[in-house]
């Protein structure tokens, strides 16, 4: 969620009034909005508007259970088989 304020009049600080808006990231849960980063120490009316933003994780594309079966060059299980037990007998292990 992204929240705007509009002030309708300056907004004051400890630096003095505030007349440019911001725009501070966070979620919007059960009637309560939880910033993502520190307010600012402002005092003064302002307008809150909320409204849904792009996550900023990117959405998993799918489980790696789709992906099985789609390499280029499919290897059968005696193959595999065969590398595992020549990478074991390197080992020189009894």
């Amino acid at each position: 969620m992204v929240l705007v304020e509009r002030q309708e009049e300056p907004l004051s600080c400890e630096e003095g009034p505030m007349t440019q808006a911001f725009v501070i990231r966070g979620r919007y849960v059960g009637q309560t909005f939880i910033p993502d980063e520190p307010l600012p120490a402002v005092k003064g009316t302002a307008e809150l508007i909320v409204f849904p933003s792009q996550p900023l994780v990117p959405t998993p594309l799918g489980s790696i259970f789709n992906l099985f079966g789609k390499a280029a060059t499919l290897r059968p299980g005696q193959d595999i088989e065969a590398q595992l037990q020549e990478e074991r007998d390197s080992w020189g292990e009894p």
